[in-house]
């Protein structure tokens, strides 16, 4: 498919193509807008029109404010196909991995949670399914559940004998029922006390109003005179908490609502206890205890049956003997053997039989469910550590089943604990080389129609990125059949990836990146576009149409060959401008003998293809300025351009960085062993070209100048 950028950062426009199902290669130099089209791609297919804008170029956001604001775009025939896409950037590592307490969230659905897994899931839910529907078919029980809970928290802490001081049900009746027993002289406010929630908030509005009393001998309420009022006012506040009479209001709700599951015995007793003038004694404390555990065991019980499922059996040796252990008898549980309650444990016990009676397909199920688990974690273990082991770091993972989940955790080799701080004690490259890893089994999970690797592996040495290029294309669970944008500014990536394209999967298809002028191009790189530089040499030596440009290359081929022969000599000289050929070794120069020179001017007439060579006439050309920026002009690709730059103004920039890459590209030791041709490839940067430019501009000016 062909995709268009328009107003990207850098790119003003540019196509690229992506062939589907392919591991499409794009190779460029840094900064030509790699992670542009990556972010780019990524806001397109996620629909994020807010994150699209803001690649808007800067020379845009000028006019932000402009109808005619040009807004950044990615069109193609084919991407609104494209549904879902992952993208491997320094955002994934930032924001995805590391965590505090492990090393990625989701490992459960990453490392776990297969197809398969899902399947045996659903077999397994069908065979408790009937457990379910008793609870769901009776919504009320979950009601009487969170009921029961909420009366044994009332309680507090558990103790050996009475009820816990601190305890909710304590602060409302160890000091009497004092609502329904109002106390003498306080009958008058029987409407206010008895009025549930609205009580607990006069009762409020009594106390704050009480610290106004010493104000006035007039009452804060009314205004009338207080009299006997003040005492009436300050005894309400003296027995009644409002906290207290909330707790009292909670748990008589709670009562009420369990009411219909206790016996007509135990409500009478409950009753009496509620409404007691005295609060409980030691007799009555013993009975709420045993209410409470009565309570609990009950609710213990249905909140266990109601969560029957893989996670509470998997570690279970005999599934049948748990399911009838989970019968409820409730002839045991005197106080609550009521109509109501048998009717709804008869159908909780009911659905357990029913279980029961498919307890050898349910354990079947489940050791299979448990089996493919132990596999899944075993090969997730195995493919991570032995990419570790081979890249040659020290760590491991493992994946640990937490509750009823599972957790990946970091080992190092020399210690059994688990690293803490995975952030913390691994190296950039660690890091980077962990996420990595991590992203590959969370795609493999995910299945997205594109993935894109921003610059993945560019870091890495020669080992670890072939461990890698391994893990991703050519080992057991790669990336197989899918698209694949793979974006870098490492040619060695590109090396190996092309030289095991039979061994690659998905297929590579590589194309170099070129960014002149904000227009983004791409050239396609096959197998026989990466030659070593002898091979680029001897045929730019061949095919260029000028004398200087083939002596370039022929003094660059005698010097990767380390011939320093009397040829090199020749040349050397003539770049160096000198009047006659000298012969340097070891910094010790002398000049040339006739003899050696036409042993030189010889060597150099075969390798041009025998066309006339004369020292004197180059030289004379060398030192033609306005020949040498005549010939810089008309050049068309940057490498020979910067090889002419270098001629005309001996490489001597201002700006040292410049002269730097000037004169290291200049000589041949910098060069890699296998390469792009740079007379088809732009592998130097425009930014360079554009400095020699100037330089070129300002000669041009001083020789006009001259005239």
């Amino acid at each position: 498919m062909k995709i268009e950028i328009n107003s990207c950062n850098n790119i003003e426009k540019g196509e690229i193509k992506i062939c589907e199902d392919k591991l499409n290669i794009k190779y460029a130099l840094n900064g030509i807008g790699k992670s542009t089209i990556a972010y780019a791609l990524d806001y397109t297919i996620n629909n994020n029109l807010e994150g699209l804008y803001s690649l808007t170029p800067f020379k845009c956001k000028a006019n932000a404010n402009s109808d005619k604001q040009i807004k950044p775009s990615v069109k193609g025939e084919r991407i609104n196909g494209i549904k879902s896409v992952s993208i491997f950037n320094e955002d994934y590592v930032e924001q995805f991995v590391y965590q505090q307490d492990e090393l990625i969230k989701n490992s459960f659905e990453i490392f776990v949670k297969t197809k398969k897994y899902d399947e045996n899931m659903e077999k397994i839910r069908e065979l408790t399914s009937g457990i379910q529907r008793a609870f769901k078919g009776d919504g009320k029980i979950d009601s009487l559940i969170e009921d029961m809970d909420n009366l044994v928290s009332a309680f507090g802490k558990e103790l050996k004998t009475g009820i816990h001081r601190s305890s909710k049900l304590c602060k409302a009746l160890s000091d009497g029922n004092k609502i329904e027993n109002i106390p003498e002289g306080l009958e008058d406010y029987k409407e206010y006390l008895t009025s549930g929630k609205k009580t607990i908030e006069w009762l409020k509005w009594q106390q704050d109003g009480k610290s106004f009393l010493d104000m006035s001998n007039k009452c804060p309420y009314c205004a009338v005179p207080l009299e006997q009022g003040k005492l009436k006012i300050e005894k309400v506040s003296e027995i009644y908490d409002p906290k207290k009479v909330e707790y009292l209001n909670d748990i008589v709700k709670v009562f009420d609502k369990l009411n219909k599951y206790f016996t007509e015995s135990a409500k009478e007793k409950v009753e009496n206890i509620i409404k007691n003038i005295k609060g409980f004694s030691p007799e009555e404390q013993n009975f709420l205890r045993e209410i409470r555990k009565q309570i609990e065991t009950l609710k213990e019980r249905l909140s266990y049956i109601k969560e029957i499922s893989f996670p509470s059996l998997k570690d279970v040796d005999k599934v049948i003997d748990v399911l009838k252990g989970s019968l409820i008898k409730l002839q045991y549980l005197e106080h609550l053997d009521t109509e109501c309650t048998r009717n709804k444990i008869e159908q909780i016990n009911k659905a357990l039989e029913d279980t029961i009676a498919k307890a050898g397909s349910l354990q079947g199920e489940i050791n299979k469910q448990k089996n493919l688990i132990k596999e899944t974690i075993e090969d997730n273990q195995k493919g991570i550590n032995c990419f570790l082991q081979s890249a040659g770091y020290s760590y491991e993972v493992e994946i640990t089943a937490i509750n009823a989940s599972y957790k990946i955790f970091l080992k190092h080799k020399d210690c059994s604990s688990i690293v803490d701080n995975p952030k913390r004690h691994l190296s950039y490259g660690e890091r980077n080389a962990f996420a990595l890893i991590l992203f590959f089994y969370e795609v493999l999970k995910k299945n997205p129609d594109l993935i894109i690797l921003d610059d993945p592996i560019s870091s890495f040495d020669g080992n670890k990125k072939f461990a890698i290029i391994n893990m991703l294309f050519m080992g057991k669970g790669k990336f197989c059949d899918k698209t694949i944008l793979l974006l870098t500014h490492d040619f060695s990536t590109v090396i190996d990836i092309i030289n095991l394209k039979h061994e690659i999967n998905p297929k590579p298809v590589t194309h170099f990146l070129e960014n002149k002028n904000n227009i983004l191009s791409e050239k396609l790189i096959a197998t026989e576009n990466i030659k070593s530089f002898i091979d680029i040499a001897r045929d730019n030596i061949s095919k260029s149409k000028n004398m200087i440009n083939k002596l370039i290359y022929l003094r660059r081929l005698f010097e990767i060959d380390k011939n320093k022969n009397m040829a090199w000599q020749i040349l050397s000289s003539l770049f160096h401008k000198k009047s006659s050929p000298t012969v340097l070794k070891e910094n010790d120069e002398r000049p040339m003998t006739p003899k050696e020179k036409e042993e030189g001017l010889e060597s150099i007439k075969k390798e041009i293809g025998g066309k006339k060579f004369v020292y004197e006439e180059e030289l004379k050309e060398i030192n033609d300025k306005a020949k040498m920026i005549a010939l810089y002009r008309e050049t068309s690709n940057n490498y020979e351009k910067l090889q002419l730059y270098r001629i005309v103004n001996n490489g001597n920039h201002e700006n040292k960085i410049i002269k730097r890459f000037v004169n290291e590209t200049y000589h041949v030791q910098n060069d890699n062993l296998f390469q792009l041709d740079p007379s088809e490839y732009e592998i130097v940067p425009d930014y360079l070209i554009s400095f020699c430019d100037k330089d070129i501009k300002k000669i041009e000016i001083e020789l006009k100048n001259q005239k």
